[in-house]
């Protein structure tokens, strides 16, 4: 069984648009893991104490969550998405 994880924007450049993780894990893990594939990804994912940041926007199976230690059982796809900042 594996996590589906679907990236936009910059992340899908920085690390891929699609990786499949084997499960279980947390969100929080999944996040962490994700950032570690990329340097640019790391700045982009976590803050300077190595923290998830909270401008994150995170989709599970297409609901909104903001829970980093709601554990993924397989076959569940997890967005991630970066908001867009503009003037």
């Amino acid at each position: 069984m594996a996590i589906k994880v679907t990236l936009t924007g910059r992340l899908a450049e920085l690390i891929d648009r699609e990786v499949l993780l084997s499960s279980p894990k947390t969100v929080g893990e999944v996040i962490r893991e994700l950032a570690n594939m990329s340097e640019e990804g790391k700045l982009s994912l976590l803050d300077e104490n190595g923290e998830v940041r909270d401008n994150i926007i995170i989709l599970l199976n297409e609901e909104s969550i903001e829970d980093l230690d709601r554990r993924l059982e397989g076959e569940e796809e997890l967005f991630l998405l970066l908001p867009i900042a503009g003037g």
